[in-house]
């Protein structure tokens, strides 16, 4: 059998569809669920039969996100609240989740959007929209953009053929090639006259025209006339510009503050910025003073106190005062401008003759460059790969899990599925193979229990790995919405059995034969 690791929210098919054959015998077992009762206990503490007969009024259940949940019934969407109570009608033909207390729904090929009581706070007649930000959703209909609010007022008319966001009290729209903007009481306050326009900071947008760049301030009034060939926002009051293929920085009031001497100017990070003259990189302060002289061949933004640099075509990093903390002998994979130096904590990703390692902010090899690829950490743990195989790796360069895994997944609850010969078991986060490698298939572990595949068939077990659930099963599915697991399997005279398990997250209780 083919091995083949599943996560939990990847499975393709819904509870009816294991049900389906069954001729609803779960819904002559066990009734329905009345439609008027007001239900008051949390659904997830209701009895394992209460829920399973929402299962005869729903054919699909969804997970809750803040307290609602999506479900469907017919081809028709609505929402339930935790109780289980209907509190949107299935009614649309789409639902998705609720973000900040609004949900986009669709409805006859129009796309709207309802509040938790189920007002259609914006009609459903757009063809495209996305989630509302600072107040206000951008809109699409029939390829024309603008803006509404969560009183589903258009406060910038779908005419338009693209909007921005909202920065400083106006938002840029464009139309036929020119742009203007909107304040957020709904008026044109600068005209569709410019080529390009940005959005504003600190009180200036820089806007094209006729070829070249300069400032306007919130009243279409230009402070910094079009002179430049290229130009940035402004930041802690300057703003980078070049001009006639040199580069410098100007303050709001348009005046040189940095020569426009430089062939590249980059953003400050932590005071500095690096900038390149005749070929060599260095880095200036906010005075434009040069504090670390031009010997660079490539340099990337200060983080963290360091920055990585070349020099005669290797990288090392310094410190702010230029002093060498980590020698110039190791390579890079990246842009010559790629300015992330992925410090984790105190250690320092370094690449050597194709491989990764880490160095610690002294400069002293911590981590052995042996890695095929740059760790990625996440919650202080990283999956590494060495020579083909693969382990983890801690924040502090321990390798917890030694590299000899076929392949390794993320960790989830607790626990991470790892591959070996083609058989699928757990390691901790200490490095522990809690669970052996024997299993074909698996999924990711969820509140203590994950659902396995050992000769073909599937079954559950704990983080213990014992099995709370036989390995007699053809297909499980776990319906996280009801914390209900459906096991199918093949009766005697070639139907289909389905049993329900209640799953509590450390056991399967109230066993439920169909």
């Amino acid at each position: 059998m083919k091995t083949v690791r599943l996560s939990l929210c990847a499975v393709s098919f819904v509870v009816t569809l294991m049900l389906t054959s069954c001729g609803f015998i779960l819904s002559e077992l066990l009734g329905g669920v009345s439609e008027t009762h007001v239900y008051t206990e949390p659904l997830l503490e209701q009895p394992l039969e209460t829920r399973l007969r929402f299962l005869k009024r729903y054919d699909y259940i969804g997970d809750f996100k803040e307290g609602k949940a999506v479900v469907r019934r017919d081809g028709k969407c609505g929402f339930i609240d935790e109780a289980g109570n209907l509190v949107v009608r299935c009614k649309y033909d789409a639902c998705f989740d609720f973000v900040d207390g609004i949900a986009a729904v669709e409805r006859n090929h129009g796309l709207g959007f309802i509040d938790k009581d189920g007002n259609e706070v914006v009609p459903c007649k757009y063809t495209n929209l996305n989630d509302f930000v600072d107040g206000l959703a951008e809109v699409n209909y029939w390829g024309k953009c603008g803006l509404v609010d969560k009183d589903g007022n258009e406060v910038v008319p779908c005419m338009y053929d693209g909007v921005g966001r909202f920065s400083d009290g106006l938002t840029y729209v464009y139309k036929d090639g020119k742009y203007g903007y909107f304040d957020r009481a709904g008026k044109l306050v600068i005209p569709l006259i410019y080529d390009y326009a940005s959005n504003f900071y600190e009180g200036l947008a820089y806007v094209k025209l006729d070829g070249k760049y300069g400032y306007i301030d919130k009243l279409g009034e230009v402070v910094i006339p079009m002179i430049y060939d290229n130009v940035y926002s402004f930041s802690d009051g300057q703003a980078r510009v070049e001009l006639n293929d040199k580069c410098g920085y100007i303050n709001t009031n348009g005046e040189v503050v940095i020569p426009m001497k430089y062939d590249y100017v980059g953003m400050f990070s932590e005071g500095l910025a690096r900038v390149e003259l005749n070929d060599k990189f260095g880095y200036i302060d906010s005075c434009g003073e040069v504090v670390i002289p031009f010997m660079y061949d490539a340099a990337g933004d200060f983080s963290e106190g360091l920055a990585r640099v070349n020099l005669n075509g290797k990288y090392g990093y310094i410190d702010k005062a230029g002093k060498c903390v980590v020698p110039f002998v190791y390579d890079y994979k990246g842009g010559i401008f790629d300015s992330s130096v992925g410090i984790s904590g105190e250690l320092v990703p370094v690449l050597h003759d194709g491989k990764w390692g880490f160095v610690g902010k002294d400069g002293e090899l911590v981590v052995p460059c042996k890695y095929d690829e740059k760790p990625k950490f996440e919650n202080g743990i990283s999956l590494v790969k060495s020579d083909g195989k693969y382990g983890y790796l801690d924040i502090t360069g321990n390798e917890v899990t030694p590299c000899r895994y076929d392949r390794c997944w993320e960790f989830c609850d607790g626990l991470a599925s790892v591959m070996v010969d083609e058989r699928l078991g757990y390691v901790d986060t200490a490095g522990k193979e809690v669970i052996p490698c024997r299993y074909e298939s698996c999924k990711d572990f969820c509140d203590g229990l994950a659902v396995v595949c050992l000769n073909g068939k599937w079954g559950v077990v704990d983080k213990e790995n014992k099995i709370v659930a036989d390995f007699v099963y053809d297909d499980i599915y776990h319906c996280k919405a009801l914390r209900v697991v459906f096991c199918k399997m093949k009766g005697d005279n070639g139907g289909m059995i389905i049993h329900c398990y209640d799953w509590n997250g450390s056991a399967f209780v109230d066993k439920m034969s169909l």
